[in-house]
């Protein structure tokens, strides 16, 4: 987890720096029940793993919960990255994933419309 936050320390997105939490996350933990697989790009399947997501970054623009594990990529190769939920400020439900892979680049997108979690305050 240190070193997980250590190198996110280091990374920018956009013009908004990932940081430590210092401030209140709108929800305490998000919970995925069951494993999603889902694509983006160019046909890369993501997986997204079930469990309890929890604020370890924010940014300007938002929360990011990571993943109880790592998340894991195919397309010609397979590959896992740390990663999991974002919450835009202002909003209590995620609508985009993170994954973060090991040379520290960060890709996003909008997760599936039939995504499902829970959220506890």
């Amino acid at each position: 987890m240190a070193l997980f936050v250590g190198a996110l320390l280091t990374i920018s997105t956009g013009c908004a720096s990932m940081k430590v939490i210092s401030s209140t996350p709108p929800v305490k933990l998000i919970v995925v029940e069951k494993q999603v697989e889902f694509r983006f790009g160019l046909g890369t399947k993501l997986t997204m793993p079930l469990g309890e997501y929890k604020p370890t970054l924010e940014d300007d623009s938002g929360y990011y919960y990571q993943a109880p594990s790592k998340l894991v990529a195919r397309d010609i190769l397979s590959y896992v990255a740390d990663g999991g939920l974002f919450i835009k400020r202002g909003e209590k439900t995620p609508t985009r994933w993170y994954a973060i892979d090991q040379q520290n680049y960060v890709r996003s997108g909008k997760l599936p419309d039939n995504f499902e979690s829970k959220v506890v305050e």
